[in-house]
C-alpha cells in the first residue's frame, strides 16, 4: 500500500513539473498552470469516463502559480548545477560574443559557452542574451559583460 501511494505521489509530483516546464517553454503566465489541469480532466471525462483513478490523480496535481514558480525555479536551478558541473570537468572552453539585433532594430548581444567535455563532445551553451543600450562598440559589449 505504501509503495503504490509513494509511486502515485512521484507520479503527480512529474506531472506537475511537466506542466510547469511546458509553460515556461511557451512563454505563458504561471497561472495557466490551473487552466491546463481543469482542461485536461475535463477532456479526460470526456475520452474516458469510468478511469475514475486517472480523474484523481489529475485533480490531485499541484498546479497553482506559487507551485509552477517554485517548479520552474527548481528546474532552472537544476539546469545551472548541471552547466557548472560540465564546464568545471570540461577538457577546453571559449566563450563566444554574438552581436545583433532584435525586431526593434535594437542592439544585443548574445553570450554562449563553447566547451569539449570529458566524453569529447564539443557542446555549446546560450549562457545569456544581454540587450545594449544604443550602440555596439568595445565599450559597450565589456560593459555589458561585466554585468553578468
Amino acid at each position: 500500500m505504501l509503495k503504490t501511494f509513494s509511486k502515485e505521489a512521484d507520479t503527480i509530483a512529474e506531472a506537475s513539473f511537466i506542466i510547469s516546464w511546458k509553460i515556461a517553454r511557451s512563454k505563458h503566465p504561471y497561472s495557466d498552470g490551473e487552466f491546463v489541469k481543469k482542461n485536461t480532466s475535463e477532456v479526460i471525462a470526456v475520452l474516458d469516463p469510468n478511469n475514475t483513478k486517472l480523474q484523481r490523480l489529475i485533480s490531485q496535481t499541484p498546479a497553482s502559480r506559487h507551485t509552477v514558480d517554485r517548479r520552474i525555479s527548481n528546474i532552472n536551478a537544476d539546469i545551472e548545477n548541471k552547466l557548472q558541473n560540465d564546464l568545471k570537468n570540461s577538457t577546453a572552453l571559449s566563450l563566444a560574443l554574438y552581436e545583433s539585433t532584435d525586431m526593434q532594430a535594437q542592439p544585443q548581444l548574445a553570450v554562449s559557452v563553447h566547451y569539449v567535455n570529458f566524453d569529447l563532445v564539443v557542446k555549446e551553451e546560450l549562457l545569456n542574451l544581454i540587450a545594449l543600450k544604443e550602440s555596439t562598440r568595445g565599450v559597450d559589449i565589456k560593459n555589458a559583460l561585466d554585468t553578468i
